[in-house]
């Protein structure tokens, strides 16, 4: 990978100057990985119908830390623990599926959340 000019290390934001351009976090990365690359391999996985792709995709997923954000400290604030980005997605999904759409009793996990426990 090419390194960035001269020039773009002090002006990243063309009203001032600054001393440092900050890259990419560990998070911002896998990121990247959980909303790039996995998509990308579980598209070619489906073009090609080739499950190997499929595969490494889920591997990554299950290996990646879990996303930090507000749905997945939401779904944490309700008990439901996410640990791997794996979870997250699938968390994720089921919040805007369900949660954001307000089809709790469609889910079983919004049923659940519902249903009286005793103590």
């Amino acid at each position: 990978m090419n390194p960035t000019s001269a020039y773009w290390a002090t002006h990243y934001n063309f009203e001032k100057t600054v001393q440092h351009v900050p890259g990419l976090g560990e998070s911002s990365i896998e990121n990247l990985f959980i909303n790039t690359v996995v998509p990308v391999f579980a598209a070619y996985a489906l073009w090609k119908d080739d499950h190997s792709y499929m595969d490494q995709a889920l591997e990554l997923l299950n290996h990646l830390p879990s996303e930090s954000n507000l749905i997945i400290r939401q779904w944490e604030s309700l008990g439901v623990k996410s640990n791997t980005a794996f979870d997250s997605q699938a968390l994720i999904e089921l919040y805007n599926n369900f949660c954001s759409r307000r089809r709790c009793l469609d889910c079983n996990m919004g049923a659940y959340l519902l249903k009286p426990h005793s103590q």
